[in-house]
């Protein structure tokens, strides 16, 4: 993750409540922890050390690397977009990374494709706003949700809606010919 201006209040919001952030970024490490840390440091000093950022990590070891997490982070942190709705039903590739490491995710309210998923299958928690995410992640039942983060992968995968998937694009040709 590339540390926008944008999160900047949202990373203090969560350190503030003594949870540890790890980032990790491409392109010149020691600028963006330079950054991030300035502004995040600037008016709580003593919460850095729950904010660490890390170099990038090649794709195919990035599962790996995310799995010795108890969770990912799914933050909504667009502030000015042509299309309000965007941030509501968007998803990027971050959950999916976060499935492929079996590890559950955290999501806010606003962004309703994740939290209707997270809530759905029970491999997440869905909170209103990062201020009260300490007291959301106290009622998680962490380890509930880890297997049920199992059970996904194993639902959803292409081998198990190969063939579906197959007639979906086979009718979208149809209808185009």
């Amino acid at each position: 993750s590339v540390i926008y201006n944008s999160m900047i209040p949202y990373i203090t919001e969560i350190i503030k409540q003594r949870i540890h952030l790890h980032f990790y970024v491409s392109g010149d490490l020691k600028a963006v922890e330079e950054k991030g840390h300035k502004e995040v440091a600037l008016n709580n000093p003593e919460l850095i050390k729950y904010f660490h950022i890390h170099n990038f990590v090649a794709p195919e070891k990035l599962a790996e690397e995310i799995s010795k997490y108890d969770l990912g982070l799914y933050l909504t942190h667009y502030t000015v977009l042509a299309n309000p709705e965007f941030p509501k039903y968007t998803s990027g590739n971050k959950i999916s990374s976060y499935m492929e490491a079996g590890i559950p995710f955290v999501v806010k309210e606003e962004n309703k494709l994740n939290s209707e998923l997270a809530k759905k299958h029970g491999i997440g928690v869905v909170v209103e706003d990062t201020k009260n995410m300490k007291d959301a992640l106290e009622r998680f039942d962490l380890k509930k949700a880890e297997k049920k983060v199992l059970e996904f992968r194993e639902k959803y995968t292409f081998d198990e809606h190969a063939d579906e998937i197959i007639d979906f694009f086979s009718g979208l040709k149809k209808n185009n010919n």
